[in-house]
């Protein structure tokens, strides 16, 4: 069993234990492990979309009560547009349909902050094949959404200042290929993008 790095997803989880162990070993322990890396509740909604359960949990992620968020949960929504994804799924229940993907949701705890959840969802189904309901897990990830739009400003921030300079500004990957060039500098070694990218800086 193997753990990668800071801000860690579920499918960063890399489990390499042979067939016997599970017979041999309580697999809570691996629960009580995944416990200890995120802050996260379980859900079920029924197949109209509404919320029928969640887990005592949510007060460690989000500060409510189960019965006062699956009363509420909508006025709890940031305006970020991600949010139309969770609307979707429960005012349209035929949008969620028996394949579900991952989506991420940005809801205002009680203390008013913004918490970022990566949301997972399978459906129920009954004899006949139809969605009766939908379990869920609801995991923080807020952490690790700050540092990737800090990466992305910054970024940003890079190029904006890299576009305008008048020095010439380049990356190179490990093997040294281009991977990147201002403006300044294909002017001043006058080789454009389209020869630079991908080849030897030198």
């Amino acid at each position: 069993f193997s753990l990668k790095n800071d801000f860690m997803r579920p499918e960063d989880l890399n489990f390499d234990i042979q067939e016997t162990d599970f017979l041999d070993e309580d697999f809570s322990q691996f629960f009580n492990i995944f416990e200890k890396i995120f802050k996260f509740y379980f859900f079920t909604r029924d197949a109209e979309g509404a919320l029928t359960y969640i887990s005592p949990k949510i007060s460690e992620v989000l500060g409510y009560k189960p019965e006062e968020f699956k009363k509420n949960w909508k006025k709890y929504l940031t305006e970020h547009l991600t949010n139309k994804e969770v609307i979707l799924r429960s005012e349209f229940p035929q949008y969620s349909g028996k394949h579900i993907k991952p989506f991420n949701v940005e809801i205002k705890s009680k203390s008013g902050e913004k918490i970022w959840l990566d949301i997972y969802e399978t459906p129920v189904l009954d004899p006949a094949g139809n969605v009766v309901k939908y379990h869920g897990l609801a995991i923080d990830n807020t952490a690790r959404k700050t540092q990737e739009n800090e990466l992305r400003m910054r970024e940003k921030r890079f190029r904006e200042i890299s576009q305008s300079s008048p020095i010439g500004i380049f990356h190179a990957d490990p093997n040294d290929l281009m991977t990147y060039v201002n403006p300044a500098w294909q002017i001043i070694t006058g080789r454009p993008m389209a020869e630079t990218l991908g080849n030897p800086w030198w």
